[in-house]
């Protein structure tokens, strides 16, 4: 995966910036009182900025960094241009329930691209939260995606990712690749990759929404009661069953069943699809192939794994193995 390595702006330059995209300050000077490195940071540099004004008012920014050049290839994450995007062509026209964009800015001497977004005060993470948090979550879930199944709304989504059979067959190799040195061990692992053909059409041929990409319960917030998804570089046009299969990845199987009836029932009037169940599992053994595949996984991940033993159950149970 591409490494990013922006330059973080100076606080005169910070200054400046916000103080042309921020609405409203304009004739209030704006001063950046602290910055502090967010705890959540991965792919991006990622900060809590607090700003003072001379009419005594006070603001807290997150702002992300990036390069301005878009990823190479068909990256699994868009970047801080795309994730703009997204919010500015999708998120914002359709009010969802997403900390507000203030907006973006370019320092065109270092390439760097900030993306500002709304602080969330008193929050916590669904990471953290009951399984009645998961239940909710996935009640949002199944509103967002049916919102988005064709027609949709009257916007123009062309400028989203849209997953392909072969960008699920990528994860695989790449899986594979990574995990050559240790395949003499997992004898059934190659045996898995190539039953993944099968799932990868599946996945490719299931109906169509506008997923998130990456909607762990780390990137899930609860606000009084307001379920708040962030990290949105990821959104892309493919099955649902990605975003549900990511939510539910790792918590206690009374609460992954809790967490899928809500989904059906809130989803679907009529019956869900004849091969809803097979396409949520095929999701499943992408996502764990996905990160298999990504060395940051092996040091990022408290137990990398936990996901090659999910990956076997999930072929035995499924018939891949």
């Amino acid at each position: 995966m591409r490494v990013d390595t922006p330059v973080i702006p100076d606080r005169r330059r910070l200054e400046e910036a916000l103080g042309e995209i921020v609405p409203g300050i304009r004739e209030a000077k704006l001063r950046v009182t602290a910055r502090e490195s967010h705890v959540c940071a991965s792919s991006h540099p990622l900060e809590i900025v607090t700003c003072s004004l001379d009419d005594g008012r006070s603001l807290r920014l997150i702002c992300k960094y990036s390069e301005l050049a878009a990823p190479s290839g068909r990256e699994p994450r868009g970047g801080v241009p795309y994730e703009a995007a997204v919010y500015r062509g999708l998120l914002v026209p359709s009010c969802a329930s997403v900390p507000a964009l203030y907006g973006t800015f370019v320092d065109e001497e270092t390439g760097t691209i900030g993306l500002c977004l709304e602080h969330v005060e008193d929050c916590s993470r669904l990471s953290e939260g009951t399984g009645q948090d998961l239940v909710e979550t996935a009640r949002w879930l199944a509103r967002f995606h049916s919102a988005f199944e064709p027609p949709g709304p009257e916007l123009d989504l062309s400028f989203l990712f849209a997953h392909t059979r072969e960008d699920y067959l990528e994860s695989s190799r790449r899986a594979r690749e990574l995990m050559r040195s240790l395949l003499r061990s997992l004898p059934w692992f190659e045996k898995l990759c190539r039953g993944f053909e099968e799932f990868a059409t599946l996945l490719a041929r299931a109906p169509k929404t506008v997923i998130h990409g990456e909607l762990y319960p780390h990137n899930v917030l609860l606000r009084d009661g307001a379920i708040v998804p962030i990290d949105w570089e990821s959104a892309a046009v493919a099955a649902g069953e990605l975003d549900l299969a990511a939510l539910t990845d790792g918590w206690a199987s009374d609460a992954v069943a809790d967490c899928e009836t809500a989904y059906r029932n809130t989803r679907w009037r009529d019956p869900e699809p004849a091969d809803f169940e097979r396409s949520l599992a095929a999701a499943r053994v992408f996502w764990h192939l996905r990160w298999l595949g990504d060395r940051d996984c092996w040091t990022r991940e408290k137990d990398p794994l936990r996901r090659i033993l999910e990956l076997r159950r999930l072929g035995q149970e499924w018939g891949l193995l």
